[in-house]
């Protein structure tokens, strides 16, 4: 019987049904002692969690170690497919090679490797042929040894699509059995490289390192199987369905989060700088300053930089429970970048621009024209600081309140700093007049010259009028 095991399994045609054949004159008259098994089950939670990634647009793909069967039927515990979705099987047969036909043996294995890879891309591409209808949906699954090839083709096509991605566009789930670890890295280096997609890796073994490395987002979850995937990844959580939470609602705040603190901040100090540019433009690039020295420095610091990173930290646009978990199809405005693409950011630029033009040219022609008398005792004119400072207030008030309109969480602490950020300007203009202007070392201190601005502009009912028109 040993002798004809070993024929059936050197065997290079029908080796499978020749090793059963074989197997059958052995396996009878037995008698079950017993049985023992490991139980491989799914945690709580993971068909609901991939079915609501499935919603939000997102595409799930399993790349596992195990084999094709168990693939297959891990898939539709999960739910990533179902018995009505045509499954497109890319397989390679079983080719034996006889061990003492050591002469050709090379020849042997680089025509058996030729013909694999001629078999997988006739697979393929036969695939692809095939135009999905409507109401259909496709998942492939394929082999650790059909990937090789698979990847070779993508490889040797360069920049473009080959028949294993060209394929998967149209699916709605990919399944690979049979996967080492370098083979998981290398399919995620290719859907990151070739679509230019956002990969975000998920695994709980020492075998999905490389895959958590690779990808963009590496999630680890810390289990049975040891601490390396947590320790190697940028995230680490207790179970699969936690996943859902991470991305859903934390990923899609923090987009949004992120979004308004980049527009503001620029939105903010191109306002303020191109207000400098219009005053440049008028006095002929005199070397002039148009906004106090003091106030530049602290623009950024206390007058509007605190607010913008409470509310980034804190802000909310919908409730996570009733709206983002109960719809996860509101997480596609963020695939597609509605919150910052190329629009969003020019609307935030011309935005600032108008604000620029409103707070140079109304303050400063308003008051000058508005205003021919000195509101000053000593009859002089305020001109300069009067305007400047008519202005400093219009865009400092401004910018605050266009904070506020893009604000959607309210609590104490982000009405608290908004408040003190509002209201600190005059708190620091006002400071300034519990002293009494005068000299220090024969130079005009900075104390006088608030004096002069705040008071002047608090009598003048011209800069009062032109601060609310602006």
């Amino acid at each position: 019987w040993n002798q004809r095991y070993n024929e059936a399994f050197q065997s290079t045609v029908d080796r499978d049904a020749k090793l059963d054949a074989v197997a059958e004159e052995i396996e009878k008259d037995l008698q079950l002692v017993g049985a023992t098994a490991i139980e491989d089950k799914l945690q709580d939670g993971v068909p609901h969690a991939i079915k609501k990634l499935r919603d939000a647009g997102i595409q799930v793909w399993i790349l596992t170690g195990d084999k094709v069967e168990t693939a297959i039927n891990i898939a539709m515990a999960c739910n990533l497919i179902h018995p009505e979705m045509h499954l497109e099987k890319v397989e390679l047969p079983d080719v034996a090679i006889d061990p003492s036909d050591t002469a050709n043996r090379e020849a042997s294995l680089k025509k058996i490797n030729d013909e694999n890879r001629n078999n997988v891309e006739s697979q393929l591409n036969e695939a692809c042929s095939y135009e999905p209808t409507k109401d259909m949906e496709r998942a492939l699954i394929i082999d650790g040894q059909s990937l090789k090839h698979a990847l070779a083709l993508e490889e040797s096509v360069g920049e473009d699509d080959g028949p294993m991605l060209r394929f998967t566009n149209t699916c709605v789930a990919v399944v690979c059995s049979r996967v080492s670890p370098k083979q998981k890295a290398d399919v995620v280096h290719l859907v990151k490289t070739k679509h230019g997609r956002i990969t975000l890796a998920i695994g709980d073994g020492a075998n999905d390192v490389s895959m958590i490395l690779k990808a963009h987002i590496g999630v680890g979850i810390s289990g049975r199987e040891g601490a390396q995937a947590a320790m190697s990844s940028d995230y680490s959580i207790a179970q699969f369905r936690y996943l859902t939470n991470l991305v859903l609602i934390h990923g899609r705040w923090s987009y949004q989060r992120l979004s308004l603190l980049i527009c503001y901040s620029f939105y903010k100090n191109i306002s303020f700088s191109t207000a400098v540019f219009w005053f440049g433009l008028n006095t002929g690039y005199s070397g002039i300053l148009w906004w106090e020295d003091l106030y530049q420095t602290v623009w950024n610091v206390f007058f509007t930089g605190v607010p913008i990173f409470f509310v980034a930290s804190f802000n909310k646009d919908v409730h996570y429970k009733a709206t983002l978990l109960e719809f996860p199809e509101m997480y596609k405005d963020v695939q597609y970048g509605q919150p910052f693409s190329k629009r969003v950011f020019a609307f935030w630029v011309v935005d600032a621009l108008i604000v620029s033009i409103l707070v140079y040219f109304i303050p400063t022609y308003g008051v000058e024209a508005l205003n021919p008398t000195s509101s000053r005792s000593d009859g002089l004119d305020s001109g300069l600081w009067l305007c400047s400072f008519t202005s400093m207030a219009a865009i400092h008030t401004l910018i605050n309140l266009r904070l506020w309109m893009e604000t959607r969480t309210w609590n104490w602490v982000v009405l608290l700093v908004q408040f003190l950020s509002l209201t600190f300007f005059w708190m620091w203009a006002g400071l300034f007049q519990l002293y009494t202007p005068g000299k220090f070392l024969g130079f005009v201190s900075i104390l006088g010259t608030y004096y002069m601005m705040l008071n002047n502009f608090a009598v003048n009912g011209i800069c009062i009028a032109c601060f609310v028109f602006t």
